[in-house]
């Protein structure tokens, strides 16, 4: 299901989404199911928005900064190279569409059964204390 159903306004539509998005929780570091969270939401704007052909609302700078200021450092570092590549390859920068390609990647290991043990080390020795400082802004 997506927002077209809900709502129908593609204005009404892209307000939703900003708003959902803005507002969603950040993802804590190796927490899979808050980065499912934020992959499921991310898809459905992505599609509801392709659906109605306005996607221009979450390209927005304003947008696409207060998603990845959402992830941990050390996801936020990985987009950084992610974006810099498809500047370099395109010659503009990354879109919604391509953040959420990232996002999905990065879900889809995260829940894979390596990503599960991975999830597991990091409990059991806490090296999350070894990450970079994640408040950061």
């Amino acid at each position: 299901m997506n927002y077209f159903y809900e709502y129908g306004q593609p204005h009404v539509i892209a307000q939703r989404c900003e708003q959902e998005l803005k507002t969603l929780s950040d993802v804590r570091p190796h927490d899979s199911d808050s980065l499912m969270k934020l992959s499921v939401l991310m898809n459905k704007c992505c599609t509801s928005l392709e659906g109605v052909a306005n996607t221009s609302s979450v390209n927005t700078m304003n947008v696409m900064i207060s998603i990845v200021k959402k992830l941990p450092v050390s996801l936020r570092l990985k987009w950084v190279d992610v974006q810099n590549a498809t500047e370099e390859r395109t010659g503009h920068r990354a879109t919604f569409a391509d953040l959420t390609t990232f996002v999905n990647g990065l879900t889809k290991t995260a829940n894979s059964v390596f990503g599960k043990v991975g999830k597991l080390y990091f409990q059991l020795f806490r090296t999350d204390q070894w990450l970079p400082n994640e408040t950061w802004q």
